[in-house]
């Protein structure tokens, strides 16, 4: 008989697998771990079966997910505006709103007025941010020209939640987050509520495998 634990890598693998060996067994679903398992030869209502031969389905989050929920939150703020436009410019891809390129344009300012001086902190009727600063010389301020720096309060992101060669992407948004002090800005930003975007992820995974498979979705673990 059949027996043994397949472990898919993603959804599609998944419903191929129990095209192939279903039989109607149902899908056993779990969201921390995202999971989803099936056991192919699970007890029925007409008889018990040995329940051994099952398909996994571990669901990773993908990298681009990792990547921001890594760097979000103030415990994760940038040592430096320069470290903060380097993140910006690696992963600007991501970021669908404002568009890539003004995205950039903002990170290559501040890369360039890395060894400035900020003094003042100014937040637009449009909620945009306006950093003063000035120019520095061995930190001491150089002129009483300032200037300004201007960077949105909230950008969008877009980006699988989930890892798969077809993972689906989800916009997300996140807020600029500073701190001001004796003349040092420090920069991060913070997701807007992620787990709901994860919870919004899943269930549509649950949807695309109980529609494909055709299977009963029961949420809980296995025997």
């Amino acid at each position: 008989r059949k027996t043994g634990t397949v472990k898919l890598n993603d959804a599609e693998s998944f419903v191929a697998y129990y095209a192939i060996h279903g039989n109607g067994a149902p899908v056993w679903a779990t969201l921390e771990p995202a999971k989803f398992v099936a056991v192919l030869n699970d007890h029925t209502k007409e008889a018990a079966d040995h329940g051994d031969h099952r398909a996994d389905f571990t669901v990773k989050h993908s990298k681009e997910w990792t990547t921001w929920t890594k760097h979000s939150g103030s415990g994760a703020a940038f040592g430096s505006t320069d470290g903060f436009a380097i993140f910006l410019e690696e992963n600007a891809p991501d970021i669908v709103k404002p568009d890539a390129a003004t995205m950039l344009q903002i990170a290559l300012n501040f890369r360039v007025q890395a060894g400035v001086q900020f003094h003042q902190v100014t937040r637009l009727e449009d909620g945009d941010i306006d950093f003063g600063y000035r120019n520095t010389v061995d930190a001491t301020a150089k002129g009483t020209n300032g200037q300004k720096l201007k960077i949105p309060e909230q950008f969008k992101i877009r980006l699988p939640v989930f890892d798969g060669l077809k993972a689906k992407a989800y916009e997300v948004d996140a807020r600029f987050r500073y701190r001001l002090r004796d003349g040092q800005l420090t920069l991060w930003y913070e997701l807007v509520r992620p787990h709901k975007v994860v919870e919004e992820a899943f269930k549509d995974l649950w949807e695309k495998i109980a529609k494909e498979t055709r299977a009963t979705i029961l949420h809980g673990t296995p025997r």
